[in-house]
């Protein structure tokens, strides 16, 4: 029968570099039966045992230690626990010296209002580990560098949705995070609720108000007063229509700029017969590539505070053979210098209701626009992955013009209210396959320090999913828009059914 003897270190302090290759100790122990290691330490500090089960007798093991970059420089003791099969267990403690990481890299920050604000981030810098990350004290702000040598970075955060979760991963380049933050209204704080009323707005009331990313259509039934919920914090711009109830058409805009409109203020009346009331511009639009599907055309302005996006009057829906349509869009002289305008055919395939594609041409003055349709984006390859404490699914399709400039895949349990977003930029090694595929993984994150499965997708549950890709100039990834640019997109969806 073997002798047991207590686990022993080869040496009881090891001293690292934050972000610096791993370094090793060795841990010496005699047992009558098997030994099972295992070891708690700080958030950022990994620890690999190599084997991790010692077998029978005398044995040793590699205690392999890492620390990420942002772990603070100072002292960390690693208890490891050695689980011996007749069930005695003992311990002993490692202590790690961290030096601080040489500052480099490149600072991204991402700013949450408080409503929003994660219960859990964490980032995989390049290829590495998942560290979890702290908001700066008293805030809800989060900070961290990029050092992989590209600029590779993955961030992964949790916020509640009711009773449910929502798992979000962006996976880009560290220069275009920022642009990130600014399409996902990070920081950009909703006020609360303003109240106010139209006058002359024809008979019955037919218009629309549009505060920022708020949005309230008058039908008539409500009279002149309207509220608009979640409205994004002041400064904010502002336009409204008034619609002709039997042709649909807008005939009047008011456009306010950097209203101060605060949780409970009153909006000043929006009179379409007063002074700053105006005409609306027309152009035409040349629809091309519908192939069979009809189209709805939009066009909304686009302001320079805040996620300002004012619908212009209501949508209109076109069949396939219609050609050349007008289209209604602020005249010119009511622009302002850095302000552009939209507009949006959207066509949905007519015996796919799954599929869409939607073309955005960005504008200054009203004129003759021609949009040719992109392609309908090929059905993806879905598939679950192994089974494990919460279900990972994996989608695939090929990155093809004009959808290359990033991608998105949504995954969702209404019943069991959780969701997973998926966003990606062209580049990433995880995310693009040599054959330029569009590939995406609900993330193992079960490593990660806080993470609590619970947050996933529920096991053995259908999902629902859809896959979107874009390409050309856009405001999402904070690419310079400038008056002519072109936005493409396609989608997919469907279900995963249960295993």
């Amino acid at each position: 029968m073997p002798t047991s003897s207590p686990a022993v270190l080869s040496r009881s302090v090891v001293s690292i570099t934050a972000g610096a290759p791993s370094v090793s100790a060795t841990l010496s122990i005699a047992s009558s039966g098997s030994v099972a290691l295992s070891a708690r330490a700080a958030d950022g500090i990994f620890v690999i045992f190599s084997p991790a089960v010692i077998p029978v007798g005398s044995g040793t093991s590699t205690i392999s230690v890492g620390v990420s970059t942002g772990v603070a420089a100072g002292t960390y003791p690693v208890l490891i626990t050695a689980a011996r099969s007749a069930g005695v267990t003992d311990s002993v403690t490692l202590t790690v010296a961290v030096a601080a990481a040489p500052v480099t890299g490149t600072a991204v920050t991402l700013d949450y209002c408080a409503a929003d604000a994660p219960i859990w981030l964490a980032v995989r810098d390049g290829s590495g580990f998942w560290t979890r990350i702290a908001p700066n004290s008293g805030s809800n702000t989060y900070q961290f560098r990029v050092t992989s040598p590209l600029g590779f970075v993955s961030v992964a955060s949790v916020d509640t949705v009711g009773t449910g979760y929502h798992l979000r991963v962006i996976s880009a380049r560290d220069f275009e995070m920022a642009g990130i933050n600014e399409a996902l209204g990070l920081g950009q704080c909703e006020s609360g609720a303003v109240s106010g009323t139209v006058a002359n707005a024809g008979t019955p009331t037919t218009a629309t108000v549009a505060l920022a990313h708020s949005w309230r259509f008058l039908d008539g039934v409500s009279g002149n007063a309207f509220t608009l919920s979640a409205v994004a914090a002041p400064p904010q711009d502002l336009i409204a229509t008034r619609v002709d109830p039997r042709s649909l058409e807008a005939n009047k805009l008011i456009l306010r700029r950097g209203l101060a409109a605060g949780a409970g203020s009153a909006i000043p009346v929006l009179d379409f017969d007063a002074s700053e009331a105006f005409v609306p511009g027309r152009g035409s639009v040349t629809l091309s590539g519908l192939s069979g599907d009809s189209a709805v055309v939009a066009t909304a302005f686009r302001g320079t505070r805040g996620r300002a996006n004012g619908q212009i009057g209501l949508p209109a829906m076109y069949p396939a053979d219609a050609g050349t349509v007008p289209f209604l869009a602020i005249p010119l002289g009511q622009m302002g210098a850095s302000e552009l305008q939209q507009l949006t055919v959207t066509a949905a395939e007519a015996n796919a209701p799954t599929s869409s594609r939607s073309t955005t041409v960005f504008f200054r003055a009203p004129g003759a626009v021609i949009v040719p349709m992109g392609a309908v984006l090929p059905p993806p390859l879905v598939t679950r992955l192994s089974v494990g404490p919460y279900a990972r699914a994996r989608v695939r399709f090929p990155v093809e013009n004009p959808y290359g400039r990033y991608a998105t895949a949504a995954f969702t349990q209404s019943a069991a209210s959780r969701a997973v977003t998926i966003l990606a930029t062209p580049g990433i090694p995880v995310i693009i396959g040599s054959l330029g595929t569009w590939d995406f993984s609900i993330p193992d994150l079960t490593d990660a320090v806080g993470w609590d499965s619970r947050w996933g997708p529920i096991t053995g549950v259908p999902l629902a999913w859809s896959v979107t890709a874009a390409g050309g100039q856009n405001f999402r990834l904070g690419t310079s828009v400038q008056d002519g640019a072109v936005l493409r997109t396609a989608t997919r969806s469907g279900v995963l059914p249960a295993p």
